[in-house]
């Protein structure tokens, strides 16, 4: 009998991890693949090691999850949730959002990635809602789909053998359990404003919670679709049409409330997608652009370009998912390309109606009655710091550091004792850099060099004050030269530190 490859041989011969960007297609992988991606990045941001979880505990627990998807839900699947996990290390790692991030942070992003739509049946919370279903009837119209997520997450958890949290702490899984809840409630489609508009808020107020980045990071890779390269964001678009029908489908079948652009008999794809791109996806992303710059070159091009792709398709009135597919074929056949349009034109040929009023001029995906304001009881746990407004301080729970010159100053949270004294820090490496203290301690040196040999030869007795004030003075300087070098001069503590400790010591 052949000898078959274990996981670690797998790995062993496959790409790294930090080369899968953002044209990772899960749709062209297969199980073990994906569960090899998921122990790669697991790995990679050190979680096995951090939180002491054996590989048996996470291969169980995430086949448990993949099992919890219905295969038969054409969008909301086991796809989607490793799609989306994917995303989470993108924007951790390419836009570098886990510098402001700790590992508890990542680990609960990630499996809140994982876990986001567990169970989803492939219909939204209103067909729920409209059927009086059991689920809606169990959490009571609230997050229908995501309350059941969460719900399914820890029911995989209570088991020993998927409990991959085992080896944390009564307070610590405490805390993990508040945040996978809130960060899947996040998700919900109908919190999308609100989230927009507490992010926006912490922005403005200068303050900026670990929990509500976290929140926004899952949120912004569940609507990524569209963000990514062409032939990928077409798939999922797609997916979502299908699915999208299949549930107007069924409210025809009951003879309930038409959901929007889920009427096969009405068919515009472009239309759907140009009205998501707009009113959702453009929108969170260049506001997260607005904190991690590098979204910007990451994403916000593969979107216009996107745009692009469907306003040439609206203009054509090649309208419909099968249409748009033998086009394409015909495109690749013939090796012709597309008609460009030049971006920075998109915007003008826009129906900017459909940003206007949901209610008459429906969002893909986004609920009719989804609030714009936030409320004023959002969960504690992702709520914007502000207790520290005006102040240098840092907040256990904040990330982040501004100053009145610039709207975001970067600073690793590994580095929070460093960046509380930042100012102080950049003054003492000013100062050891300036004209005026370099020269003072030249002039200290030749003094401590020479200045006892020559009150030996040629000074008096009153003079000894006099000397012994001067020696003082620059026995200090030297000193403080010393502290600050070591504090701002990196790989200082080596030749020249012993030189000039022996030196300040001698004097």
């Amino acid at each position: 009998l052949s000898k078959q490859p274990s996981l670690f041989t797998t790995r062993r011969t496959s790409v790294a991890v930090s080369d899968r960007a953002w044209d990772y297609d899960v749709f062209l992988k297969s199980d073990e693949e994906l569960m090899m991606h998921a122990i790669d990045i697991f790995d990679e941001r050190g979680l096995f090691s951090r939180f002491s979880i054996p590989m048996t505990t996470f291969v169980n627990f995430v086949s448990e999850i993949r099992k919890g998807y219905d295969s038969n839900a054409p969008y909301h699947n086991s796809y989607h949730a490793f799609d989306v996990m994917h995303v989470c290390y993108l924007l951790m790692t390419k836009c570098r959002a886990d510098e402001y991030l700790e590992s508890f942070n990542v680990l609960s992003i990630l499996v809140a990635a994982l876990a986001h739509d567990l169970g989803h049946d492939g219909y939204n919370n209103a067909f729920h809602q409209n059927t009086s279903s059991d689920l809606a009837v169990t959490y009571n119209g609230i997050s229908i789909l995501e309350n059941y997520s969460a719900a399914y997450l820890f029911r995989i958890l209570r088991k020993q053998e998927n409990n991959i949290f085992a080896r944390l702490s009564a307070e610590e899984m405490t805390k993990m359990r508040t945040r996978l809840i809130d960060l899947i409630l996040d998700t919900d489609a109908k919190n999308h404003f609100m989230l927009m508009t507490r992010f926006k808020h912490g922005l403005e107020m200068k303050k900026l919670s670990r929990g509500l980045l976290s929140s926004m990071i899952l949120h912004v890779s569940d609507v990524s679709n569209p963000a990514r390269p062409g032939i990928i964001a077409r798939k999922w678009a797609y997916n979502v049409q299908t699915e999208f029908f299949r549930q107007g489908d069924r409210e025809k079948e009951l003879d309930i409330a038409k959901s929007p652009f889920m009427d096969r008999e009405f068919e515009n794809l472009p239309r759907m997608q140009i009205a998501f791109i707009d009113a959702v996806v453009h929108p969170v992303f260049r506001l997260l652009a607005d904190f991690l710059p590098l979204v910007e070159g990451h994403c916000i091009k593969s979107l216009q370009l996107n745009k692009a792709f469907w306003h040439n398709m609206l203009r054509r009135g090649t309208l419909k998912t099968d249409e748009i597919v033998a086009f394409l074929e015909a495109q690749k056949k013939d090796g012709s390309l597309l008609t460009p349009i030049e971006v920075d034109d998109l915007d003008s040929d826009i129906d900017d109606s459909i940003l206007d009023d949901p209610s008459e001029n429906p969002i893909p995906g986004i609920p009719a009655d989804a609030t714009q304001e936030s409320s004023p009881d959002i969960r504690r746990a992702s709520v914007i710091s502000l207790k520290r407004e005006g102040k240098k301080e840092f907040d256990p729970e904040l990330g982040i550091r501004f100053d009145e010159k610039t709207s975001i100053h970067r600073i690793s949270l590994t580095n929070t004792i460093k960046s509380s004294q930042g100012a102080v820090h950049a003054g003492m490496k000013k100062l050891l850099g300036s004209t005026a203290f370099q020269a003072l301690t030249f002039f200290s040196t030749i003094y401590a060099l020479f200045a006892f040999d020559l009150n030996t030869a040629l000074g008096t007795k009153d003079s000894e004050n006099a000397v012994d004030y001067a020696t003082f003075a620059v026995f200090v300087i030297f000193a403080v030269e010393l502290l600050m070098s070591v504090a701002c001069v990196p790989g200082y503590v080596q030749f020249f530190f012993w030189l000039d400790a022996v030196a300040t010591v001698s004097l």
